[in-house]
Formats: structure tokens, sequence, C-alpha cells
């Protein structure tokens, strides 16, 4: 079960498509892309709150998201 409805990631898969492309997104792929989705968002969402511990705060803002991100993209996928 993905957090993200099926028909919105299909739509953000399709829109992403270059233009003259005619591809077709399958099921499978779109049921994939949303599982990597929720990774993807839950490591982001785990260091940003490390983020907001160091720093005594219980709220999570968008500078620890941004830093967070700035730190996983340095990591190899698994190395948090």
């Amino acid at each position: 079960m993905t957090l993200l409805k099926f028909t919105t990631v299909k739509n953000i898969m399709e829109e992403s498509l270059p233009d003259g492309v005619n591809f077709l997104v399958s099921e499978r792929a779109v049921n994939q892309m949303s599982r990597e989705i929720d990774e993807f968002v839950l490591r982001v969402v785990r260091k940003a709150c490390r983020m907001a511990g160091y720093s005594k705060r219980v709220t999570v803002k968008a500078e620890d998201i941004l830093m967070a991100m700035e730190i996983l993209k340095g990591l190899k996928y698994g190395d948090d």
C-alpha cells in the first residue's frame, strides 16, 4: 500500500515524458514508482526529523527538508 494515489503517480510519470514521445506507462511501473516515492519521502523525513532534533525542535521546517536533501544527495542509496 502506497501513500500516493495511483492516478496521481501515473499522471506525474506521463507528464514527465519528453514532448513528442508516445510511451505508455504500465501499471507495474506506476506501482513500483509509488513504492520508490514512499521510500524516498521516508528517508528525507527521517533525516529532517534528526535535523530538527539537533536544533532541539519538535517541528520539521523547510530548512530541515532542504538540509536532509543535501545530505542524502551525497550518500549512495542505503548509506544512511
